[in-house]
């Protein structure tokens, strides 16, 4: 479960965090109990998620608190030049357009009016996203990633940060929907997931967030994961994680 995400294990610094991650004496006990929510569809996934998402929380600080929005900034400026351009080659060559949207697999032949209505479809998608990322509209939430403290001067900020960041993404795996990832499983066929299976499935959700509202070992789990990715002495206390967690409002 600790394994190097791909790509970030080519510095000193990284490596040297992974490798105080892997000795840490109670990693352990933070794997099992994350292994307590996790979905056994999703085969570990989740788990790794949270881990891989403990990994990187230094550099997260950083870049929240240094760059709240600069960053995200440039990337929908990127997008709406790109969006752009894509809107105008569409507009500039409509037939061929066309002609790539009506073809398909299985060579079927597509009524004209079809064939329109997708050109109309993509060109309304293209130039919405156009629009919203030309007025600056980015994917900086707080359920991505939370704002740093009020006061990101004080001794705890980044403590803070790091605490309500890692518990936010446990949030997203193992208890509430993420906004940016569907359940696809709704739109599955009933012959592949019957109505049964689907309330067995929701049954296990709303368990993983009772369980989560309960704490049940999530929060010295949290201690265990940010005191060893910021290399705190002595490390956190998870009374520490569970009352500031619930000050902040945080459903954990």
């Amino acid at each position: 479960y600790l394994g190097a995400p791909e790509g970030e294990d080519d510095t000193d610094k990284l490596r040297v965090r992974r490798k105080r991650m892997l000795q840490h004496p109670d990693m352990p006990k933070a794997v099992k109990a994350l292994l307590k929510f996790s979905d056994p569809e999703r085969q570990g996934d989740d788990v790794r998620a949270v881990l891989a998402h403990s990994f990187i929380l230094p550099e997260l600080w950083d870049l929240r608190k240094d760059r709240p929005r600069e960053f995200a900034r440039a990337e929908t400026r990127d997008l709406a030049m790109r969006t752009e351009s894509f809107r105008a080659g569409m507009l500039k060559h409509p037939e061929l357009v066309l002609y790539y949207l009506g073809e398909t697999h299985k060579r079927k032949t597509l009524s004209a009016a079809r064939v329109h209505r997708r050109f109309d479809l993509l060109l309304k998608a293209v130039s919405i996203v156009q629009e919203r990322a030309a007025s600056g509209n980015h994917w900086i939430t707080s359920n991505v990633l939370p704002a740093p403290p009020k006061l990101p001067g004080h001794n705890k900020a980044r403590e803070q940060f790091c605490v309500q960041a890692l518990a936010t993404r446990a949030l997203q795996e193992f208890g509430q929907i993420d906004p940016l990832r569907p359940r696809w499983h709704i739109f599955e066929l009933h012959s592949v997931l019957d109505k049964r299976s689907l309330k067995v499935r929701d049954a296990a959700t709303k368990q993983h967030r009772e369980n989560l509202a309960k704490g049940r070992g999530i929060h010295a789990a949290i201690a265990t994961l940010v005191s060893s990715a910021l290399k705190l002495t002595p490390p956190i206390p998870s009374d520490s994680v569970k009352q500031f967690l619930r000050h902040r409002g945080t459903p954990l």
